[in-house]
């Protein structure tokens, strides 16, 4: 997802490895799994404001990271 419109989502976390998590923060948002943590997560609603969204590893920061933009 590159871009999205604002409202509220759901997000489907599936964590197949104990070595990564899932962190998304932006406007209003600071979500994460543990690193440890393996299995399946639903976050929702999430609201998305308009603005710029990250979503990374944060044991892996600079090579797995993306962002998306949220009108």
């Amino acid at each position: 997802m590159r871009n999205a419109r604002h409202g509220n989502k759901t997000f489907v976390i599936r964590d197949r490895s104990a070595s990564h998590n899932f962190h998304l923060y932006g406007p209003g948002i600071d979500r994460r799994t543990g690193v440890a943590f393996v299995g399946k997560r639903i976050w929702s609603p999430l609201l998305l404001r308009v603005g710029r969204y990250t979503i990374v590893c944060d044991r892996h920061p600079l090579t797995m990271v993306r962002r998306f933009n949220v009108w």
